[in-house]
């Protein structure tokens, strides 16, 4: 039964991707009929809603996954997302921490996420090209391999931008003074 389910949140994603929203909810609820506390289309369902400004049926059912999965940092970011996204920052901080405390490394990913997103909608954004360009250099790393695709990476954006730094220099300086580059030597 479960690989029938795990079938149809599959496929419920897929379309929701597409922008097939209703055909995407389809599947979750369907998946959801044999178990009403079934972890993933209880947490997919819920992005949805919030995707389509449905706050508080959102929130209903990432708590009905977090019953089922409390340590789940991805299922706590986006709650605290929705939380965030209806004014109640302090319990959406509170998720936040929780989140990370439990998985140190996901708030690399979301940053990482938030900066191609904020790059898709603006290409020209420089603070966010730079900051980008930041994000590959955490705090800790998690091994020697990590060590070395990080710089790989970083190296590839840092000459993106000193070329793109050559036609518009004084904004490439302001947004590198707006975002130091902590981890480097000034």
């Amino acid at each position: 039964m479960r690989e029938y389910q795990a079938g149809l949140v599959h496929q419920g994603l897929s379309l929701q991707q597409q922008g097939w929203i209703a055909e995407a909810e389809a599947c979750y609820r369907k998946a959801l009929e044999t178990d009403p506390h079934y972890v993933d289309p209880n947490h997919l369902l819920g992005v949805l809603k919030a995707q389509e400004g449905k706050a508080e049926e959102a929130l209903r059912r990432i708590e009905m996954a977090l019953h089922r999965a409390p340590t789940s940092a991805l299922l706590l970011m986006n709650y605290g997302n929705i939380l965030s996204e209806i004014g109640r920052d302090s319990e959406a901080l509170a998720r936040f921490d929780q989140a990370v405390a439990l998985n140190p490394q996901l708030y690399l990913a979301w940053t990482r996420a938030c900066f191609n997103r904020a790059l898709e909608l603006r290409p020209g954004f420089v603070r966010g090209r730079v900051a980008r360009c930041m994000a590959e250099l955490p705090v800790l790393y998690a091994d020697g391999a990590e060590i070395d695709r990080r710089r790989a990476a970083y190296s590839v954006l840092l000459q993106a931008l000193a070329l793109a730094a050559d036609q518009n220099p004084r904004e490439y300086a302001n947004a590198i003074d707006a975002i130091p580059p902590f981890f480097l030597p000034r």
